[in-house]
């Protein structure tokens, strides 16, 4: 489902996002074609509509190789489904200091890369430092490590961050650790080489890369050594597509099992045909139309062109009075959408706050 906001001060409204099981859907969710080689849970063809820039997980930023990122490498902690909240990944459990500068991490034992050497505090230690030392390899994920001070492996199970002030989520760094054997001889963080299997291809997570063509897909066989266990999919494949429109017919033909990111009318139109499930679920993210009266970033400078009419307060709640949220959801969004409450999607219910009838801002154009 979806959720519209508004918000006098600021924006006008949000639209939460359908998600799924790959990456976030954009207005709606994911149908499923059930060919013989995915019933029988070893093979499941993912189609891409985005683009990977890198394997690497230094500098990927796009969507789609960041999640490769998470099939292939292990965090010191990761968000549970439930809250949100840290829980243990490579890290068993991690200890503030009474002034909460120093966090100290037990990284657990048992854990093997891909090539059959141990996982240890000194990757993890090596993973932030790099970060620390080498501006390249800041590019994905360097504003978590921006108010370290040091970072130190006592041990192979211990990890001791220094911080300079207090940061809100040492306890979920949402950063990759990587083998330090492998990178640490790579100098050049940019060279393509970085993509080669056999840099990028040596892993600690749920699947392993295996095969990689760029634009084209990524190919991945599951980690039977996998300290939670073997994934129930013996072989993940990511297959990049130019549009949903082709990803639709790939998947009417048989070609893939799992489409995503599709527009309402798509969603629709593969609703009850034969083979082919959709599924429309709360998603995690949401879209939003947003009122600039002259906005500034954290140096003051300013963001776009705000229009100074914007800042009376009267002309923004004129504004999102005669939006129709309801109508948009119900004609745009073909109904799957859900008009919505504060900035945090219903699907963190321990979190989502839903404003009262005499909170909401209702569409009224006589009163705007």
């Amino acid at each position: 489902m979806g959720w519209f906001l508004v918000q006098f001060q600021r924006r006008l409204g949000r639209f939460a996002r359908v998600g799924a099981v790959a990456a976030a859907a954009t207005l709606a969710a994911i149908p499923l074609a059930v060919p013989a080689q995915a019933q029988q849970g070893k093979v499941l063809r993912v189609a891409l509509t985005t683009g990977i820039d890198h394997l690497n997980p230094f500098t990927a930023v796009l969507a789609a190789s960041t999640q490769i990122g998470r099939f292939t490498y292990e965090f010191l902690t990761v968000p549970n489904a439930e809250k949100a909240e840290a829980s243990p990944a490579l890290a068993e459990s991690w200890t503030p200091s009474a002034d909460k500068l120093t966090w100290t991490f037990k990284i657990r034992t048992g854990v093997k890369w891909s090539d059959g050497k141990p996982v240890t505090a000194k990757d993890a230690a090596y993973t932030f430092n790099r970060m620390l030392t080498d501006e390249n390899a800041r590019t994905a994920n360097g504003n978590y490590v921006a108010n370290f001070e040091t970072v130190t492996a006592p041990d192979d199970t211990t990890l001791v961050i220094k911080t300079k002030a207090v940061q809100v989520n040492m306890n979920l760094l949402d950063v990759p650790i990587v083998p330090q054997h492998i990178w640490e001889p790579v100098t050049d963080l940019k060279d393509p080489k970085t993509d080669q299997l056999a840099i990028a291809g040596v892993s600690d997570g749920p699947y392993q890369v295996t095969e990689y063509k760029p634009n084209e897909y990524v190919k991945f066989k599951a980690n039977k050594d996998y300290w939670r266990g073997a994934p129930k999919v013996d072989e993940l494949q990511l297959l990049q597509f130019k549009d949903t429109e082709a990803a639709v017919n790939a998947l009417k033909q048989g070609e893939v099992d799992v489409i995503n990111r599709l527009n309402p009318n798509q969603f629709a139109a593969l609703q009850g045909q034969e083979g082919i499930t959709t599924n429309a679920a709360p998603g995690r993210r949401y879209d939003e139309l947003a009122m600039n009266f002259g906005v500034q970033d954290n140096a003051n400078h300013p963001i776009g062109d705000g229009n100074p009419v914007l800042k009376d307060i009267n002309v923004r709640k004129a504004i999102a009075q005669a939006v129709d949220t309801q109508a948009i959801v119900d004609k745009v969004l073909k109904g799957l959408g859900q008009v919505g409450g504060g900035v945090v999607p219903a699907v963190y219910s321990a979190y989502h706050w839903d404003p009262s009838d005499s909170e909401k801002t209702k569409f009224d154009l006589a009163a705007a």
